[in-house]
């Protein structure tokens, strides 16, 4: 009892702490008598860490570089625990050669993923200018393949996954309108391209308008699906939705099958500028986004100053959502079930009756219409195709719903 008492007062006092700052455990500089930098790093299974970046050396740390002073190679580092290099090496050609992430594939290997505009050495089979470079390595840096990825315009990778088919998931950006790219919009475009596991395309899409469209952060999704997010200026064509206009981004997402085709794909934003980085599937099968936003309207509320400075803003959606559900009102409704394969009930409170009901396509193509004449309707879908539907319930309240036929 005594001890306790001490332990209170002490508390009390503010003299003992829980917790205290980090501190340093240990640091490396690594590199060469030129310029290094890691773009990437990962814990590895055996503990240790691996790191992808670039270097212009040749001595210190570094060997193996294939230009010379004035080009990059790309340059991967195996560290042990305590950051003591186990082994290193330059992979590239006489041009310029970055390597901007890494990944630890199930082999035990890794594969790595950068910008090349070579045309020697180790690097084969360029499009014109900068291609996606990506190349597979062994646990201990030895090459197994390595492949150029894109056109004759600039393309540049923003992540890559190990799928469950064993094979890989790339997102990034393209301008390219030629060789392996197709479909382009205009501008810069979403590119995605799925490959086998020895690196040949198993299918490649680009997704976008006649603006600027970049794919960052990527995740396969519990449906075996993708899905890929990103930035888009795009008012056009396969985007909708836009927040502000041409001079500003927004987030854009899109959900797609296995094989690349758009199960449904929505914008996020304000009328300024909203940057997403990042975005993960939750245990309830829905997603939430991570990103930066100048703006305080359309979608963004609460920004904290104004539009000279930017917020983190973090964005939860449900698993079929294509927007935020938006509630006005003191409203009251439900849908079940959801998905569906032939019917859904619609069930209101009383102030809905008399209110107006409307379900559309994903287009907006409007399909059905009517008055809610009773708190609990069903409803059939049984003449549609699979895909997501849109339902708008309104009186002075307003609620939409999004639908899944399956």
């Amino acid at each position: 009892m005594k001890h306790a008492v001490s332990l209170m007062i002490l508390c009390l006092l503010g003299i003992f702490t829980y917790a205290q700052a980090p501190t340093i455990q240990w640091q490396k500089s690594i590199g060469g008598s030129n310029s290094e930098a890691a773009n990437s790093i990962i814990q590895t299974t055996d503990g240790g860490y691996i790191i992808a970046g670039y270097s212009f050396s040749n001595d210190g740390d570094v060997s193996g570089h294939h230009g010379d002073s004035t080009t990059s190679d790309c340059w991967i580092a195996k560290l042990n625990s305590v950051g003591a290099i186990q082994w290193e090496q330059s992979y590239g050609g006489a041009g310029n050669e970055v390597a901007t992430s890494i990944i630890q594939t199930s082999d035990g290997g890794y594969i790595f993923t950068g910008l090349s505009d070579s045309t020697s050495d180790e690097v084969t089979g360029n499009h014109g200018g900068y291609d996606i470079w990506v190349v597979k390595i062994d646990s201990v840096g030895n090459m197994q393949w390595e492949q150029s990825y894109g056109g004759a315009g600039y393309d540049r990778l923003g992540s890559i996954i190990q799928t469950t088919d064993g094979g890989y998931f790339m997102t990034g950006l393209s301008d390219s309108t030629s060789d392996e790219v197709t479909g382009n919009h205009g501008s810069y475009d979403f590119w995605v391209v799925k490959i086998f596991a020895n690196g040949s395309i198993q299918w490649e899409q680009s997704y976008g308008g006649t603006n600027y469209d970049a794919a960052g952060i990527s995740v396969q999704t519990s449906d075996g699906g993708y899905i890929v997010s990103g930035v888009s200026s795009s008012v056009n064509d396969e985007v909708t939705g836009h927040h502000g206009d041409t001079s500003t981004t927004d987030y854009w997402v899109i959900k797609m099958d296995t094989l690349g085709n758009i199960q449904w794909k929505q914008s996020y934003g304000g009328s300024d500028n909203d940057q997403l980085y990042s975005i993960i599937q939750t245990t309830d099968g829905g997603y939430t986004m991570a990103g930066s936003s100048f703006s305080n309207d359309g979608d963004v509320t609460g920004h904290h100053d104004d539009s000279t400075t930017s917020d983190c803003w973090i964005v939860k959606i449900n698993e079929y959502a294509t927007g935020i559900n938006t509630v006005i009102g003191q409203a009251n409704a439900h849908i079940y079930p959801n998905p569906t394969s032939d019917k859904f009930v619609l069930e209101v409170s009383s102030n809905f009756i008399g209110g107006q009901y409307k379900l559309t396509d994903i287009t907006g193509r409007e399909i059905i219409t009517g008055k809610i004449q009773n708190e609990i309707s069903q409803y059939s879908l049984t003449d549609l195709s699979a895909g997501l539907y849109v339902l708008e319930i309104n009186n002075s309240n307003k609620q939409v719903f999004k639908i899944v036929k399956q």
